[in-house]
């Protein structure tokens, strides 16, 4: 039980999301904030690399078929 307290005052993990079909990547990250997470998309694979470095992330969601 402590643990989870713990965990819940920690800041949220910062996702970004990188896929070329807009519908999907606004789906994927508006799901992942209603888990508690702090998402971003972006539709490119090199908008992902800049935005991976200035966001400082914490995890990488990537279409493999970009």
């Amino acid at each position: 039980m402590e643990q989870e307290k713990k965990h819940s005052e920690k800041a949220p993990l910062r996702v970004l999301v990188i896929d070329d079909n807009k519908p999907h990547a606004e789906g994927l990250a508006e799901l992942l904030e209603l888990a508690g997470f702090e998402a971003s998309y972006v539709m490119t694979g090199s908008e992902g690399l800049e935005q991976a470095q200035k966001l400082s992330v914490d995890a990488v969601l990537l279409d493999m078929n970009l």
